[in-house]
């Protein structure tokens, strides 16, 4: 899988998530138990929203990563 990902981008499989994962390992200094804070992440669901931004945090000996989902569908006609 390409490292280039151009935003907003889509997780819509088990497969991208841990791609996303697995570089914020390899690249941010991110260990497997990194708690992630999810913004905007309505009814613990990420079926079909899209990536708006991460950031990862590292704080003395904590660390964690911010991740911003964007509904692609709000503010669409129905």
């Amino acid at each position: 899988m390409d490292d280039e990902r151009n935003e907003p981008w889509m997780m819509t499989t088990i497969g991208e998530v841990i791609e996303a994962m697995r570089l914020l390992i390899a690249n941010e200094d991110c260990e497997l138990d990194t708690p992630i804070v999810w913004y905007q992440l309505h009814d613990d669901c990420l079926t079909s929203v899209a990536h708006e931004c991460c950031h990862v945090f590292h704080d003395d000996d904590e660390s964690w990563v911010e991740l911003t989902l964007h509904d692609p569908h709000d503010g669409e006609e129905q």
